[in-house]
């Protein structure tokens, strides 16, 4: 599932346009690994540690030349993730304007002023 907001933009899309098709295939293959087991890898998803949000996650995927990190939730009574927006990992830690953009994200999420989408449409 992916996050879009009520102006019917879609951060994480938005991202993903900006990669290679190499990597965009990357991150759809971690997803539909995700969406065909019936419990959420863990060594896939992982929580943020650096994150004011507890819920917030990363997707781990190793991209051609740079580590990709879609941040995300983790739904586990419903066994899914929702993408809320992509980062690029440059050092040990994610830029905190990333972070701070997926917790705006997430807040506004939970507030209900956007809607869910299927991570495959458009």
């Amino acid at each position: 599932m992916k996050y879009v907001r009520r102006n019917g933009r879609c951060p994480v899309d938005e991202w993903r346009e900006s990669l290679s098709e190499r990597d965009e295939a990357k991150i759809t293959a971690v997803v539909m690994k995700i969406e065909s087991h019936e419990v959420i890898p863990r060594d896939t998803v992982k929580k943020y540690l650096g994150a004011k949000e507890p819920e917030l996650h990363e997707m781990k995927v190793r991209g051609d030349k740079k580590q990709l990190r879609p941040l995300c939730v983790k739904d586990t009574q419903r066994k899914l993730v929702v993408l809320l927006f992509g980062a690029e990992k440059t050092s040990k830690n994610l830029a905190r304007g990333d972070i701070t953009k997926a917790e705006n994200l997430l807040r506004e999420m939970r507030d209900g002023n956007g809607s869910l989408k299927d991570y495959h449409e458009d």
